[in-house]
């Protein structure tokens, strides 16, 4: 089964960056406005494990972190094309029990 990658904006980059990763036979690409995520969201039709690609410098990061809440699993990638770099946020959960389980996120994640 293919990865399912929601876009979200209509910019010209966006739009340039779905039509290149659509090409990829393991991707499948849809494009979406803020209604129709809204809309996908409150449905459950984004899947298990969605993925959704937007421009940094086009939506507010406040808008953009809410939708961890919204969705389990959920994977952000933030694309600035000026920069050329991109931020994955990922809002997966996992249950704290030690404080040695956080030290290690930490330390996996600052090397």
């Amino acid at each position: 089964m293919p990865n399912h990658v929601f876009f979200l904006g209509d910019s010209i980059m966006m739009a340039s960056v779905a039509a290149s990763l659509a090409c990829f036979p393991e991707i499948r690409v849809t494009c979406l406005d803020q209604v129709g995520l809204d809309s996908a969201l409150e449905s459950g039709s984004l899947g298990d494990h969605p993925v959704i690609v937007y421009d940094k410098s086009l939506e507010p990061l406040g808008q953009i972190l809410e939708l961890i809440n919204r969705a389990v699993n959920l994977i952000l990638i933030g694309v600035d094309p000026e920069a050329q770099n991109i931020l994955v946020i990922s809002g997966q959960n996992s249950a704290l029990v030690e404080m040695k389980q956080l030290a290690g996120i930490i330390r996996n994640n600052c090397q």
